[in-house]
């Protein structure tokens, strides 16, 4: 594999927001502590508070009781009884297959940071987490996956936390795949989503240490119940984000989330739905479920498992429970990122280093062939496809731009009109009527030469098109799209030879030569 970088500005596909953050501009500071660095990350490590060290591996080990994993991911988890392992955290929705390729881009930039880290601090550990998105409602979003050009789908009508779907259905969409995949054939076996996750996860990356996390676990949201109880009672989540995106948004950014006054789900038979107050009463959307104030906080007490962090709490739930120094995220997680570091502050909770996970799109050889024969750069394939187009016809065909013989027409006419205007200055209107008429007669005529020129080359067109289109699925980037197995069939090695290709702190954008 041959990999070269560009510049995400060159790619024009990422935030102001984002691109600010990578360039560190100095307006952005105060969103978070400092820009990572393998320095600033094994630094700040040395003053590190406390987690629960001992629920987290006794949590971590249940969940890993009826898996087979690698005396790596065995190693790593018992490390983290030490209190000179960290763990370097990414963490995701519960896509169907993996999802889109970013899915796999992330936990690799947590493998290598970790691995980065440790070559530099040998006497301290730095585990790899991935963090289950088990609560997450939003099914639509991870219901369907894109393979071998088409989109592959997951009904049911099961609502609530995914994680605790049972899995009956999804066998039926694999085995309508054109071609067997075991791997996803055993996972989806599992009886809930979260099991068949995990498998797949650790199948796929259980030799580089990887361990996986399911918040979803009464056990740990004690460590959170705290945290919790405060959000209940006091509140104070609503008027620091406020404060923060007011901030945000005067820099001229656009805040990711919005908190609300309790940020806080309930899980039930009924789904997973907000908690809200209504006349002194707490009570839970959708569903005939109210509690006085004691009895939620005793409820909280005795089942925290039934209450579930939404976006604004869930990375410091993450924070709480892991001794985690940083978070590997795409722009719209570090976006969100930016509006919670009063959260943090609030409840004396480390805010950790913000990574923005690796970038890239992978080119078949196929079409890198392509790419040479139309003589496409590294840089030029980001362009549209009409701008290609222009491109290359000027650069095949002849030359079908009319305007300077326009130009020419419009001088010739105007000395024309002028002489007219002079014998009897009420033919100017005639004149310049007779002009717009002559002008789109000769637009017209541009555009049949254009319209001849495209047929003449149709075959070529067709093939630059299918050049985007390939690595521009709809019209976006291919790694928001194509799932991993559309290129890990025909290329076993793949995810290890992305791993050798990527960095733990790489601030470009990446082209993938397979």
């Amino acid at each position: 594999m041959e990999t070269t970088s560009i510049s995400f500005e060159t790619t024009k596909q990422f935030s102001s927001l984002f691109l600010s953050y990578i360039n560190q501009i100095s307006e952005l500071d105060s969103f978070y502590d400092s820009f990572p660095s393998h320095e600033r990350l094994i630094a700040s490590s040395n003053a590190y508070s406390k987690v629960n060290r001992e629920v987290l591996v006794t949590q971590l080990e249940t969940q890993y009781a009826e898996i087979e994993t690698s005396d790596f991911v065995r190693s790593n988890i018992q490390s983290l009884r030490g209190d000179n392992t960290f763990t370097i955290t990414t963490g995701h929705q519960l896509n169907l297959a993996t999802g889109p390729l970013f899915f796999i881009f992330k936990i690799l930039t947590t493998i290598q940071l970790a691995e980065e880290l440790k070559e530099k601090e040998p006497n301290k550990h730095f585990v790899p987490v991935f963090w289950m998105a088990s609560e997450d409602h939003d099914f639509d979003e991870i219901n369907h996956f894109h393979l071998f050009g088409k989109q592959y789908t997951w009904e049911t009508n099961q609502t609530g936390a995914v994680g605790r779907f049972n899995t009956t259905g999804i066998k039926e969409v694999i085995n309508n795949l054109p071609e067997a995949i075991p791997i996803l054939e055993e996972a989806y076996s599992k009886k809930s989503l979260s099991e068949a996750t995990r498998y797949l996860v650790n199948e796929l990356f259980q030799e580089y240490g990887l361990v996986i996390l399911d918040p979803d676990n009464k056990e740990l949201k004690e460590c959170f119940s705290p945290i919790m109880e405060q959000e209940l009672i006091e509140q104070p989540s609503e008027e620091i984000i406020k404060k923060t995106s007011s901030r945000l948004e005067s820099l001229g950014h656009k805040a990711q989330v919005h908190p609300r006054p309790i940020n806080l789900f309930y899980l039930s038979k009924e789904g997973r739905n907000r908690i809200v107050v209504e006349n002194d009463h707490y009570k839970v959307l959708n569903t005939p479920i109210t509690f006085s104030s004691s009895e939620i906080i005793n409820e909280l007490k005795s089942r925290p498992d039934n209450f579930s962090p939404n976006v604004i709490l869930r990375p410091v739930y993450q924070q709480k429970i892991l001794p985690n120094l940083s978070y590997i995220g795409g722009p719209g997680e570090l976006a969100y990122w930016f509006q919670l570091k009063g959260v943090f502050d609030h409840y004396q909770i480390d805010f950790p280093a913000l990574v923005a996970r690796n970038f890239g799109m992978i080119i078949p050889p196929t079409i890198r062939k392509k790419m040479d024969k139309f003589k496409l750069s590294n840089e030029m394939i980001f362009e549209s496809f009409h701008s290609l187009k222009s491109k290359h016809m000027l650069s095949e065909g002849q030359d079908i731009n009319l305007e300077e013989e326009i130009h020419n027409f419009q001088i010739a006419f105007s000395k024309i009109a002028i002489k007219g205007t002079n014998i009897d200055p009420s033919l100017k209107a005639a004149m310049e009527a007779e002009w717009q008429r002559l002008e789109k007669q000769l637009n017209g005529i541009e555009k049949r030469f254009k319209k001849a020129e495209e047929r003449k080359h149709e075959t070529s067109l067709k093939q630059l098109e299918s050049i985007k289109e390939k690595l521009f699925p709809n019209g976006g980037l291919q790694e928001r799209h194509d799932n991993i197995f559309n290129y890990l069939l025909n290329h076993p090695s793949l995810i290890k030879e992305l791993k050798e290709n990527m960095k733990g702190l790489n601030f470009t954008f990446s082209l993938f030569d397979l």
